[in-house]
């Protein structure tokens, strides 16, 4: 789901996050290599400095951006997905936020789409994309027919 007006703009934008995860220092070590996205701040070491914020706000970024896509509804938009953060962050009002307290609220708002588990939990995106040192390489694709003119939806 491109919500930007220029695709390209929207393509660097993942790109340069991509690059921050996957580049390798000095000491030859990418961010993601530090530990998962779980760790925090404890990812930043003498030879992963930086790591931090090469990786929370960009992995977080993308963790983000994929369950925004598949809580969304072509009537309602990013409604669901709108309704979920505000969830999450009331719950959380003056607390310290955590990831269990996060995947909490996802499961509060899970669409069917995202049992794909079978168990009425999220372990099997947070597995994969949050609690793991992966970082997947995932291609979506698309095709559209055109309908006779009139006879469209």
């Amino acid at each position: 789901m491109v919500t930007e007006k220029k695709p390209d703009k929207y393509r660097q934008f993942w790109d340069r996050n991509r690059k921050a995860i996957l580049d390798k220092n000095e000491f030859g070590r990418a961010a993601n290599d530090a530990g998962p996205l779980w760790m925090g701040l404890r990812l930043n070491t003498t030879k992963t400095a930086g790591a931090y914020n090469r990786l929370v706000y960009p992995k977080g970024g993308y963790v983000l951006h994929m369950l925004r896509n598949m809580m969304w509804d072509q009537k309602t938009g990013d409604q669901d997905f709108i309704v979920m953060m505000r969830d999450f962050v009331k719950s959380n009002l003056h607390k310290n936020a955590s990831t269990a307290a996060f995947m909490e609220a996802v499961e509060r708002h899970m669409e069917p789409v995202m049992n794909a588990g079978r168990n009425n939990t999220m372990n099997w995106f947070f597995n994969e994309w949050v609690s793991a040192r992966k970082c997947r390489s995932m291609r979506s694709t698309t095709r559209s027919k055109r309908t006779r003119e009139g006879s469209g939806c």
